[in-house]
């Protein structure tokens, strides 16, 4: 990385600092004063160079982001220092809503997805589930989520294996769902609350989601607020749980085994549905969770707990199918973490939901002797 090469350069103390500084904080806690501190540059020359935080991340992508990409293709071994890798991370996240971040991005994973698909439509799919999972497991590493990276591996390694041409025609079906309802209460302005706390975190982050900009939004008092929630972390939890509730209830629905489907149609299908316009806010305020855990360790456990209640269905079809609990339980956690990094992708430009996800889970239900 040549921003390492040339320690004298401003240019390079300031990506470095940036670098580091995005690793420790999250790049929602990040400002330009900060960087211009630790990297002994003046605010002015700072401004005139990168213009904001999101110009100096982007300028740092086009140093790294491609070549980490193609290192999480091709799933090689890291090269590049901890902070760097954790920054491309929060880069890669955020950028569906900083657009100076995305522009840069999106032409990148474009390029590889095409590449990808020259090879055919099983090609395509079988790059989007290795790039998410590689994806979701850093997020879920950075984040102290606790999952299975082992297995999680060994499930990567599996799709990597299988033949570009494996057959396996999908035509996705379509799911009509309405958005998904928060649970409605008699309290009108407690409705009013958790669905403002929705718009405010997918649209800026829970960093910049403010109490004051959801009471305005869901126009409330602060004082209405307070005896409902006790802090902004309960605000959080709370709506996260009434999210979790919501994809639970359609769940039950859109994972009931249909008459004549096989195991492998029945999870291709879960994943298009999951991928459905009524799943938007609770996709975008997932990812938004994953991105700020590791600098708000106090919601690392509620959160888990919630993560773990949206699988409770998927294990059940598994071990109802008579899956190894262990495998079962790592099955779920590989479809938890597959789907923070598909959705990543969908956000930067790859059509995730008309992928032969088909081709994908016949390959491994084969390779797992499932019906």
């Amino acid at each position: 990385m040549t921003f390492y090469s040339n320690p004298n350069s401003n240019h390079d103390k300031v990506l470095r600092a940036a670098v580091n500084l995005c690793a420790q904080l999250g790049r929602d806690k990040l400002t330009m004063s900060m960087i211009a501190k630790e990297a002994g540059v003046s605010r002015g020359t700072l401004y005139n160079k990168f213009e904001n935080v999101d110009g100096v991340l982007a300028e740092i992508w086009l140093e790294a982001g491609a070549g980490w990409l193609d290192r999480l293709e091709r799933r090689a071994p890291s090269e590049i220092p901890e902070a760097l890798e954790k920054c491309l991370a929060q880069c890669i996240t955020v950028a569906p809503r900083a657009p100076a971040i995305l522009e840069i991005i999106e032409v990148d994973i474009v390029r590889l997805f095409q590449r990808a698909g020259a090879q055919g439509r099983a090609s395509e799919a079988q790059w989007a589930w290795i790039m998410a999972l590689a994806l979701g497991q850093r997020f879920a590493e950075q984040s102290q989520l606790t999952f299975n990276f082992e297995m999680m591996a060994g499930f990567s390694d599996l799709i990597a294996q299988m033949p570009s041409d494996w057959p396996g025609d999908f035509s996705p079906p379509e799911h009509n769902y309405p958005p998904l309802q928060l649970a409605t209460t008699t309290d009108d302005r407690y409705d009013r609350i958790l669905t403002a706390t929705v718009l405010a975190v997918t649209r800026s982050g829970i960093a910049n989601a403010s109490m004051a900009r959801i009471c305005r939004s869901a126009r409330v008092s602060p004082g209405v607020v307070l005896p409902r929630f006790v802090d902004y972390d309960t605000l959080i939890i709370t709506t996260f749980n009434a999210l979790v509730e919501a994809v639970v209830s359609e769940n039950l629905e859109v994972y009931a085994p249909s008459a004549g489907e096989s195991m492998a149609q029945q999870f291709a299908s879960s994943i298009v549905a999951s991928f459905s316009p009524s799943r938007k806010a609770w996709r975008d305020f997932r990812r938004e969770i994953y991105f700020a855990l590791p600098t708000e360790p106090q919601l690392v456990e509620p959160i888990l707990a919630g993560f773990k209640r949206t699988d409770v269905e998927i294990l059940k079809i598994l071990l109802d199918a008579e899956m190894p609990a262990e495998l079962a339980n790592a099955v779920t956690e590989w479809n938890q973490m597959a789907g923070v990094g598909l959705s990543i992708l969908s956000d930067l430009g790859v059509p995730v939901r008309s992928l032969n996800h088909f081709a994908v889970s016949s390959w491994m239900a084969s390779l797992l002797n499932l019906a």
